[in-house]
């Protein structure tokens, strides 16, 4: 019985330390000790898309300038992990992950790729998840980050990441359509660190 007993305790308090506290996505930005390695052990907080904000933003869109079209790929990533140099997560929340391509003649049988972020990281064998990590908390309404990597001076070796830029993207749910934008971090640029974006930073993107 006693140890029966003591088996029980253990047990709860296994799921106490690791139970889990759903929160809606908005309080990522509010919530100021989600950082805090005390946390590790204990609730874990999951910011999560609840009211689906993500929903709008997934699939392909799509840009065309003469013969050239840009294409942004969106997808959901759930409930992902951040670890913030500890071996635990101290939170997990939901983000939208993506990729781009710039073709020539898209969808015609002279169709070529100029450049894709799906490639390999600097001169590695490696290739990205993902340049593209945001959040949806307002209706419609992206954030997040984006590498373009393939930003001049182009620097493979030293810089694999490429320039690093703002990204926000508003969705007008009437047209279907997406005003796109990526500002300067304004970080220090080092010595022949990319520091000129390739990727189109000002358009208007169409759902496909």
């Amino acid at each position: 019985m006693k140890k029966t007993l003591l088996i029980i305790i253990a047990i709860m308090g296994y799921n106490s330390i690791n139970a889990q506290q759903i929160k809606e996505l908005k309080y990522f930005y509010t919530d100021s000790n989600k950082y805090n390695p005390s946390s590790i052990n204990l609730t874990r907080i999951y910011y999560k898309d609840i009211n689906n904000y993500f929903t709008p933003f997934l699939g392909q869109w799509k840009y065309t300038n003469g013969n050239k079209t840009f294409i942004v790929t969106l997808w959901k990533e759930t409930k992902n992990p951040t670890f913030y140099g500890y071996d635990e997560p101290i939170f997990y929340c939901d983000l939208i992950f993506g990729h781009y391509t710039m073709y020539q003649d898209y969808g015609l049988p002279t169709q070529l790729i100029l450049y894709t972020s799906q490639t390999n990281i600097g001169l590695s064998s490696d290739t990205w998840d993902t340049i593209i990590s945001g959040k949806v908390v307002k209706q419609n309404e992206l954030s997040g980050m984006i590498n373009d990597i393939h930003s001049t001076p182009l620097n493979p070796t030293q810089y694999p990441q490429g320039l690093k830029g703002y990204l926000s993207m508003t969705i007008n749910p009437s047209t279907s359509t997406a005003t796109w934008h990526i500002g300067n971090t304004g970080a220090l640029f080092g010595t022949n660190e990319p520091r000129n974006f390739t990727i189109p930073t000002d358009i208007v993107l169409t759902k496909i």
